[in-house]
């Protein structure tokens, strides 16, 4: 149901490289940094104005200092290889098993000063709950262009692995209540946070289209200028437009909403929901429109499921596709009906 991703099992690190470039990295800053501290020792006898050069040169030098040795510390575990197992919710990171579902960890890069300093370098870190450091793996240097694809990799992995983990857990739970509520499972959709989502955009054109209104609605005298009355004419003009569009958006969530399939019950022999009954032998195909159940979606779409049956469609709201509180909802439902009517078309 979910939009393919690229999602990586197992990345392989070239860490030899990764660490040739840091060495390299740091050495051209020390260069530099005494390039300009020299040239403004050196030049400044000559004209003052040289001895500008001291500042960014003494910065950076002092920047180095710290930088050298946290990178030499870090590369001492050099990270070369990442693996992903969702199926037991584990990560390994150089061949070393972190439990991540079990023991409650996540991954992070650095994002302290070091990812700010060209010549640094960042660390994949492994996190606790209580968010300290479990363990720290080098991931390169900041300007390092393959240093750069790796850590977008992992972090884009990560993400379609922490997906994976949902969704293996929501297919345990609808198995968990499959049984425990003797082949029932129930899907409650949130109509308050959908329409708080409607309100949020609607609230903004309607209310462009109230100012619009107020402000052409003022007689000529108020402006008292001839650039602010050919202005307002022009507002005038698109007031009308601005209302029947922001009238056809609402009168669209309404009817839209009105199809929300506010309650579903979705069983061995049939599929009820709100108060429509789909009994099995009557159900010809299942399929949905834009069915993400995929967090940082951010499009204007709206989620729906289709059921033919007996040669008639019927269609049914599954909230905004962006709205964070519809996912875990549609990926049960997709699941429920995986399990019982076999996987929906998308």
């Amino acid at each position: 149901m979910e939009e393919d991703k690229p999602f990586s099992k197992q990345i392989q690190v070239d860490y030899k490289t990764l660490r040739k470039q840091q060495m390299y990295h740091l050495a051209a800053a020390f260069v530099i940094a005494a390039a300009l501290v020299g040239a403004g020792i050196i030049l400044g006898r000559i004209d003052m104005l040289f001895l500008v050069l001291l500042s960014p040169g003494l910065i950076l030098f002092t920047f180095w200092i710290v930088v050298f040795p946290w990178s030499l510390l870090s590369m001492k575990n050099m990270l070369k290889s990442v693996e992903f197992n969702p199926e037991e919710g584990i990560i390994k990171l150089n061949g070393e098993t972190y439990k991540v579902v079990a023991d409650n960890l996540y991954l992070k890069f650095d994002d302290g000063i070091q990812k700010f300093t060209p010549f640094g370098g960042i660390n994949l870190n492994v996190i606790n709950d209580d968010k300290k450091v479990v363990r720290a793996y080098y991931a390169g240097p900041v300007l390092s262009k393959y240093g750069s694809e790796i850590r977008k990799a992992i972090e884009l992995s990560v993400l379609v692995f922490l997906e994976a983990l949902k969704q293996y857990d929501s297919v345990n739970r609808v198995q968990e209540e499959y049984e425990d509520s003797f082949g029932v499972v129930r899907i409650e959709f949130p109509a308050d946070s959908i329409r708080n989502e409607f309100y949020k955009t609607g609230t903004l054109i309607l209310g462009i289209t109230l100012v619009a209104c107020i402000m052409s609605s003022l007689p000529d005298s108020f402006y008292d200028d001839e650039f602010l009355l050919q202005m307002v004419g022009f507002l005038r003009f698109l007031t009308y437009p601005v209302t029947i569009l922001g009238l056809l958006y609402v009168g669209s969530f309404y009817l839209t909403y009105r199809k929300l399939a506010k309650k579903i019950e979705i069983r061995d022999g049939l599929i009820k929901i709100n108060d429509t009954v789909f009994e099995k032998p009557g159900i010809k195909r299942i399929s949905t429109l834009n069915s993400t159940v995929t967090p940082g979606y951010d499009g204007e779409a709206e989620s729906w499921i289709f059921i033919n049956y007996n040669g008639l469609m019927h269609r049914f709201y599954l909230g905004q596709a962006k709205n964070g509180k519809c996912l875990e909802p549609r990926r049960k439902l997709f699941n429920a009906i995986d399990k019982i009517f076999g996987k929906p078309e998308g």
